[in-house]
């Protein structure tokens, strides 16, 4: 039998030094940009109605009417930064929504608003304008409070003159500047209060409006 060797070379595993691990960066998805269009009331055009573009408006409440109907219709007149006005129309399921949350004097900034031709020949509106704005169920509304100083008066004011005229009997909402030249007796009429007072415009026309 060979002798054994026992000299032989003794053999090591190498030690291998194990690579620093990058951190996994959490995968962060862009968010899809949102285009805002904002508009003034007087630069709608018939193609904002008919390409079915939302817009958003900056707004003050000036009129919010009672819900119509069985509480599913909802009017408003809005009021931007250039003293125009607006009918503001809310239909079926949004209608409390909107009335809950718009407080006139308050001003607001108003997120995906339509806008249609105004059709006051056929149907009742409030104010006589050519387009009228109105709300989806994607309306957002957000409370402006930037320094962005309103008119304190509106830009169109209805002439004493043109108040007999068809399109505003029918118990529409006006504008009209004027002063004072006789303040009525208070008298009681059907348990309320009321009062007449006669306005002279600028052309010497007068108007006699009651109050109650």
């Amino acid at each position: 039998m060979a002798p054994t060797n026992l000299n032989r070379k003794r053999t090591y595993a190498q030690l291998v030094r194990a690579r620093p691990v990058a951190p996994v960066r959490p995968v962060v998805h862009a968010r899809p940009v949102v285009h805002r269009w904002f508009k003034y009331f007087d630069d709608v055009e018939f193609d904002d109605c008919r390409i079915n573009r939302a817009f958003s408006v900056i707004v003050k409440v000036d009129v919010k009417f009672h819900p119509e109907a069985y509480g599913d219709i909802q009017r408003f007149i809005l009021m931007d930064a250039t003293g125009s006005k607006m009918e503001a129309i809310v239909s079926g399921e949004n209608a409390a929504r909107f009335t809950n949350i718009l407080i006139v004097g308050q001003k607001y900034t108003i997120h995906g608003v339509y806008f249609k031709p105004n059709s006051w020949e056929i149907n009742f509106r409030a104010i006589k304008r050519d387009y009228d704005c109105f709300f989806t169920r994607t309306t957002i509304i957000e409370s402006y409070n930037l320094p962005l100083q309103f008119p304190l008066y509106p830009k169109q004011l209805t002439k004493f003159s043109d108040l007999s005229l068809p399109e505003h009997r029918n118990k529409t909402f006006v504008d009209i500047a004027g002063i004072i030249v006789y303040l009525g007796p208070l008298q009681r009429v059907s348990n309320r209060l009321y009062r007449e007072v006669t306005l002279l415009d600028t052309r010497c026309d007068l108007v006699v409006i009651g109050t109650i």
